[in-house]
């Protein structure tokens, strides 16, 4: 039964999980400004969610700093800043809530 109950959950988080988007996009020019407008807006509806995980990054590189080498700081936080520009660029949540698999809940205990 508990796998039945993790099946529909997990079908749920499914849908209101973040979309990837990928492929090739082509712009007719008499339509380039309207392009351009609608990606000032993508990237004021996305300056929120951004401004979070960049904390979220100065803080982890922070940590980082502590314990670890500079060059491993840079190696790790270089990193994370390629994964903060695909969450940017790439998926439609507005919010780390959205982009998260299980929207933040979590998962059901093995209990029984």
């Amino acid at each position: 039964m508990s796998g039945e109950v993790w099946q529909e959950r997990g079908t749920e988080r499914k849908d209101s999980m973040a979309r990837v988007f990928r492929g090739k996009v082509a712009i007719p020019g008499e339509e380039m400004d309207a392009y351009l407008e609608a990606l000032g807006q993508f990237e004021r509806d996305k300056a929120p969610l951004r401004a979070q995980l960049e904390q979220y990054a100065g803080d982890f590189a922070r940590t980082l700093a502590q314990q670890y080498a500079p060059k491993t700081v840079r190696k790790h936080t270089a990193i994370i800043a390629l994964f903060l520009e695909f969450l940017s660029w790439q998926t439609t949540g507005l919010s780390l809530h959205a982009t998260t698999r299980a929207g933040g809940t979590p998962p059901p205990s093995s209990d029984g």
